[in-house]
């Protein structure tokens, strides 16, 4: 009787898989074409039944599922968002390249959620500015300038013991091209942009991600630097609130 009983409640499951695999549909949600300096970031994607579902499945996309994931999800409309993630602000907003927001996913069917980023930040597209920095104004080239792949990079000497998440930005004063470097403690306080353009660099600035209070006041040891001797821009990173703090270069 047990057994029976046992054969009994297994076939019951395997119907009910059968019939909730079949009832169910599929989404493969991807984010295509990152750029270089939002290669090491987390992409939280979220399909819910609104923007307060405190029950959306959350899929997480990063370098370790080369940013895609398919999920199993059951017939209904969902409301989908990506987002990367630590971006409060949204400097780095995504968009569906369908602008798919909902989804109205049918029981065996595969649907497809391919984001990229939207374009100009929220700030930027607000006040036509660019939230923390102000572009220099652009140089004439010497005559025989072309531009070639150039290395450009910052250091920080900063307070022992500091661990904050920091991002430079630099501008080419030739192409007006602008990276952003990100330096944690986790790289020494160092980064590099492998992929710049040659030609003459200005620093324009730097911030501590989360300094609301502007706590940390940055000092460039040089403002301008070109490829033809070398970018490494030093950073000087002041403690406002505790200003005798012993200091060090991680990198050095």
């Amino acid at each position: 009787m047990r057994r029976f009983l046992a054969l009994l409640f297994a076939l019951l499951l395997c119907t009910a898989t059968k019939v909730y695999a079949e009832d169910a549909a599929t989404v493969t949600v991807a984010v295509k074409d990152l750029p270089q300096k939002l290669q090491n970031r987390t992409v939280i994607v979220t399909l819910g039944n609104g923007p307060s579902d405190t029950e959306s499945t959350v899929i997480v996309l990063d370098g370790l599922n080369n940013y895609t994931e398919t999920v199993t999800v059951a017939p209904s409309e969902y409301y989908c968002a990506a987002a990367v993630q630590y971006d409060a602000l949204g400097d780095y907003p995504l968009q569906e390249i369908n602008q798919t927001t909902f989804l109205q996913a049918e029981g065996g069917n595969h649907y497809d959620l391919i984001y990229t980023l939207a374009g100009s930040s929220w700030y930027e597209s607000v006040t036509g500015q660019q939230r923390h920095y102000t572009l220099q104004p652009l140089e004439t080239p010497p005559e025989n300038y072309e531009p070639k792949p150039a290395q450009v990079g910052a250091y920080l000497t900063a307070p022992v013991g500091f661990s904050q998440h920091v991002i430079v930005y630099l501008q080419n004063l030739y192409t007006d091209d602008v990276y952003d470097l990100e330096l944690y403690e986790s790289n020494g306080l160092a980064a590099v942009e492998p992929n710049a353009l040659s030609g003459k660099y200005a620093f324009l600035s730097a911030y501590v991600v989360g300094d609301a209070e502007n706590r940390y006041q940055f000092n460039c040891e040089q403002n301008e630097l070109s490829t033809e001797n070398g970018v490494d821009f030093h950073l000087t990173v002041t403690d406002t609130a505790n200003p005798d703090r012993e200091m060090n270069t991680p990198s050095r």
